[in-house]
């Protein structure tokens, strides 16, 4: 017997409803931890009243409430790196005088690390990480120059560059990475946890290629993502240790539930792809989108659909707004 999928774009009345009453629901037990998504959940590239300085806010407000900041990310070395600037010149500027301190997960759950960001940098604590290794990388860099694309995204290559030959990865990004990526033209980036590189601007196109990619690397044991844009990135595989695929997302956030010892009635979680790399920590019991084009049991099941504000993004902001409030 099989179930008929629900829609919530069908149903969105009774999915703000549902999501509202959630809400309050885990503000009423008590908010300890609450774990996000990055991209297009805090941070929306294309409006500027949720840049990564809009994050850095949020995670000072929310530790300052004594709730736990988690970030489940597919940027890697990226994400440390730009909060650790933006943190250390609102030291400079004397416009905080705390650290902020916080849980960082990158490649989608290939790594889980206690961060801290001061006056004096970023200091990493790793509670796990699983890396690619230079074998790993050359599988990923021979797939991806078998496609022979010739027109990778240029603003796209305009980031790697500047990645590549003008940041300062000490501690995160080691120097033999770095020269090993800066051969391939602005078009691959390496780092411990995946390997980034650069498709078409254009989605008929990109997808076509993004076929091709996964056909060649999926079968030997990686994950390709792509968040509908030119950059793709590749990880490995996790299973459990009876051999079954594992969402990297979700270990990271069971991980920092146990090692906290929070239970799941005290975690909110909160995500823009409930089909694809959020799939995992959407399904926690308060678990939230701001996406409407998906399929799930039914309206009582999470992910709940938080009502749109005008901006996918701030709607995720007000929802936090009410939960730290």
């Amino acid at each position: 017997m099989t179930t008929e999928a629900y829609y919530p774009e069908h149903n969105l009345s009774a999915e703000y409803s549902e999501s509202e009453r959630k809400l309050k629901e885990l503000k009423a037990n008590g908010v300890k931890l609450m774990g996000f998504d990055y991209d297009l959940t805090l941070f929306d590239p294309k409006d500027p009243r949720y840049g990564h300085e809009r994050v850095v806010e949020l995670g000072f407000r929310t530790t300052q409430s004594e709730i736990v900041f988690l970030i489940m990310s597919s940027r890697g070395a990226a994400l440390p790196h730009i909060i650790g600037g933006i943190v250390s010149e609102r030291f400079r500027l004397g416009s905080t005088a705390s650290p902020l301190s916080c849980y960082l997960s990158g490649g989608n759950g290939m790594n889980l690390s206690r961060a801290t960001f001061d006056s004096d940098g970023i200091t990493l604590e790793p509670i796990y990480q699983i890396n690619m290794e230079d074998s790993d990388a050359s599988n990923v860099i021979d797939a991806y120059r078998s496609l022979q694309i010739n027109d990778p995204d240029p603003e796209s290559r305009k980031v790697f560059h500047d990645f590549l030959f003008n940041r300062d990865w000490k501690g995160l990004v080691s120097k033999g990475a770095l020269e090993r990526a800066r051969e391939y033209g602005d078009t691959v980036f390496i780092e411990g946890a995946k390997v980034s590189v650069i498709f078409p601007a254009e989605a008929g196109e990109r997808k076509r290629y993004l076929e091709q990619f996964r056909y060649s690397l999926e079968p030997q044991g990686y994950n390709v993502v792509c968040n509908d844009e030119p950059f793709v990135h590749v990880s490995k595989k996790m299973h459990s240790e009876d051999g079954k695929p594992l969402d990297g997302k979700l270990k990271a956030a069971r991980r920092a539930l146990d090692m906290l010892r929070i239970n799941e009635r005290n975690a909110g979680f909160f995500g823009d792809n409930p089909d694809g790399n959020d799939k995992g920590i959407l399904s926690f019991p308060y678990s939230f989108t701001n996406c409407t084009r998906f399929h799930k049991p039914s309206l009582s099941q999470p992910p709940f659909v938080l009502k749109s504000s005008g901006s996918p993004v701030g709607t995720v902001y007000e929802a936090v707004r009410f939960l730290v409030s």
